[in-house]
């Protein structure tokens, strides 16, 4: 048992059943650990000591989240690790495909206003926090969210067009 989770057992009523409790619901032992020191800088930082039954759904709230999460972040790395393998293809045609995306691309942003392609670059590809960018290109938020709207919508045409050429 961690020096963390037996500051916890005597600064609050924990006892062993409810640690073992934590234990069974999440994976390990230091998920555990993690779970306990969540809970306990929770009490701590809000100076709460409360009754066992209600550390007790905290500690089984915070272990679900954890489960949770971890079970999100294997999907996403699942499937991150798919699209990655499929990006190792450098056969001619792939990359052929990518130049002719990467032409039309370019071919998309060149054209673009001066200020949609800063719009465009910096919320879309760098994902710069909206506000921040309106803030400095000196317009409001909500110009800004409607010239997005119209960069995506002349970005599907221009895909559409690339699709069907007719």
């Amino acid at each position: 048992m961690s020096s963390d989770t037996t500051l916890l057992i005597h600064k609050f009523p924990i006892d062993a059943s409810l640690l073992s409790r934590v234990k069974r619901w999440v994976d390990s032992t230091c998920d555990a650990d993690d779970v306990v020191q969540t809970v306990a800088a929770k009490l701590w930082r809000d100076g709460l000591t409360p009754e066992p039954a209600y550390i007790n759904r905290m500690l089984r709230n915070a272990a679900i989240d954890m489960r949770r999460s971890s079970n999100t972040r294997a999907a996403n790395e699942a499937a991150f690790a798919d699209d990655y393998t499929a990006a190792d293809d450098h056969s001619p045609e792939t990359i052929l495909e990518w130049r002719e995306a990467l032409g039309m691309l370019t071919a998309l942003i060149d054209e673009m206003s001066q200020v949609n392609q800063e719009i465009f670059v910096r919320c879309l590809v760098h994902g710069e926090p909206r506000a921040e960018v309106a803030d400095e290109l000196g317009i409001h938020v909500s110009t800004l969210e409607k010239r997005l709207k119209s960069i995506r919508r002349q970005a599907f045409d221009h895909i559409a067009q690339y699709l069907n050429p007719s």
